[in-house]
């Protein structure tokens, strides 16, 4: 049975939304082609850190970006393959933006408080 057959059993098994479905698969792609069409069976915890690097380092992707990729990928490897035993160590996890706050000055303040009649 091919691997994308496998993924659709397990992941509607498991009762999984068809968005989650959709986005898994093509996270699970991503990594297949990242390492030039392997099956994931011949990759091992590694590979996919370095995948999770990658995508943090030289895609520049978001803290949630990654954790779908995560999620995608243990998934596979979890439910998919059945390696129990997997595990995944020290990769590069993606930063949230700090928010700075929108500060104003004296003059700034007092002129908006004049406009909007305060």
């Amino acid at each position: 049975m091919r691997l994308q057959e496998r993924f659709q059993i397990a992941i509607r098994s498991a009762g999984y939304s068809l968005s989650t479905e959709r986005s898994y698969w093509d996270w699970i792609k991503r990594f297949i082609k990242f390492y030039k069409m392997h099956h994931p069976d011949l990759l091992a915890g590694d590979d996919v850190r370095d995948f999770l690097t990658y995508l943090v380092m030289k895609k520049h992707v978001a803290v949630s970006t990654q954790q779908q990729a995560l999620s995608a990928l243990v998934f596979l490897y979890k439910q998919v393959l059945r390696r129990d035993s997997f595990t995944i160590n020290d990769w590069q996890k993606s930063k949230r933006t700090k928010k700075l706050p929108v500060v104003f000055s004296v003059t700034e303040g007092s002129s908006a408080s004049q406009s909007s009649g305060c």
